[in-house]
């Protein structure tokens, strides 16, 4: 459904219906769809608040499939972003 319409979105709209969409994925152990979604919606930079937790997943995402360097990055990108120090 939020895929679906993220299709015709643009701007943030776009990018709320792309986290939802990854967030279901997620949630669902469809990792590898989640990771496509949350890495669209952040390649959109549209700065807005839920980057922050896409990166978050990310994080979790390489981490629970053994991508230690890739999940450290993300982590540290998401905790950066949650202080404010710099946008995705």
């Amino acid at each position: 459904f939020f895929e679906e319409r993220a299709r015709t979105a643009s701007g943030n709209r776009k990018a709320k219906l792309l986290y939802e969409a990854g967030t279901l994925r997620w949630n669902d152990d469809r990792n590898a769809e989640a990771t496509r979604l949350f890495e669209a919606m952040l390649a959109l930079k549209t700065g807005s608040g839920d980057e922050q937790q896409a990166m978050y997943a990310l994080a979790r995402i390489d981490d629970a499939e053994g991508r230690r360097a890739d999940a450290i990055r993300w982590y540290g990108r998401a905790a950066a972003a949650a202080r404010g120090a710099t946008k995705a």
